[in-house]
């Protein structure tokens, strides 16, 4: 199933998240968070997230 808004809607109602922002730049986000706290390679992920500056890449470990 693709990943668009009415399916993060809807995977919002069906898991019963209340009070929870739910999106696709928040599971982009959480994703990358998650790489860059594990040790995965900055650069690496700059490319997988089609950054053009690697600091805004590097911002997501700053959280």
């Amino acid at each position: 199933m693709p990943l668009t808004p009415n399916a993060i809607k809807r995977l919002k109602e069906i898991m019963n998240f209340k009070g929870v922002r739910l999106s696709a730049h928040i599971f982009r986000h959480t994703f990358a968070h998650r790489m860059l706290m594990n040790g995965f390679d900055d650069f690496i992920l700059q490319k997988m997230l089609r950054h053009n500056n690697i600091g805004t890449t590097q911002r997501y470990l700053a959280m």
